[in-house]
């Protein structure tokens, strides 16, 4: 079922949030729904406390290799758009549309 959720949203174009995680003393129970929720493709995951957020922004909140990742995507690409390429070389992977629109939506999260 979370898996279609994933789905479903990026056929919509909206983000996936992943549910609460009501038991409030089990931090590590939130750890773990928020690591397999990340690896699934949510972006976030709806908080009741605040000691949840903490842990929340740690977890979904882009790293500095994925920033860094997310630029040199979006700095190739963009290089290789205006001479007609659709796909270009980046970390000896193939980069095209598709990553270059997850290496913006990284940036944005990031607020970069």
């Amino acid at each position: 079922m979370k898996t279609r959720i994933v789905v479903t949203a990026a056929a919509y174009g909206v983000d996936a949030i992943d549910e609460v995680h009501f038991d409030l003393r089990d931090m590590e129970g939130f750890r773990a729904e928020a690591l397999e929720s990340k690896a699934l493709g949510y972006v976030g995951k709806q908080v009741v406390h605040p000691q949840q957020v903490t842990l929340a922004n740690a977890i979904f909140s882009p790293d500095p290799d994925e920033v860094a990742w997310a630029r040199e995507v979006m700095q190739a690409y963009d290089s290789a758009a205006r001479t007609g390429r659709g796909a270009v070389r980046v970390r000896d992977q193939l980069v095209d549309a598709v990553h270059y629109r997850l290496a913006r939506k990284v940036l944005e999260r990031a607020g970069a």
